[in-house]
């Protein structure tokens, strides 16, 4: 098969339902940009990690998404500018009530 302009997604079917189901394959047909590349999501985790996810597929246990979507580069572009504080939630839970107590005046 010869292509005068590079194929386009909806050229070629995505595997049928023994291999995907079909909410996926609608799904990931609906996320591809017409350059093919994916559309990703922003992703937090129950310690406040950040990370992307794409967006076909379902969001792990311990996750939650973020509003923020789009190419892979843009999401990570996105994190870099919120994701300020590495540290995991419960670990800045831990240093704030460390400091909290050490700030009490002693009885």
């Amino acid at each position: 098969m010869v292509f005068e302009h590079p194929p386009q997604l909806s050229q070629f079917p995505l595997f049928p339902t023994p291999f995907l189901p079909n909410h996926i394959s609608s799904n990931l047909e609906k996320t591809m940009t017409q350059s093919q590349e994916p559309i990703y999501r922003v992703v937090i985790s129950d310690e406040e990690r950040y990370s992307i996810w794409p967006e076909y597929k379902e969001i792990p246990w311990g996750w939650r998404a973020d509003e923020k979507s789009g190419t892979k580069q843009e999401c990570l572009d996105y994190i870099k500018e919120v994701w300020t504080d590495m540290r995991p939630l419960s670990l800045r839970q831990k240093m704030a009530a460390a400091e909290r107590e050490s700030s009490q005046p002693a009885s």
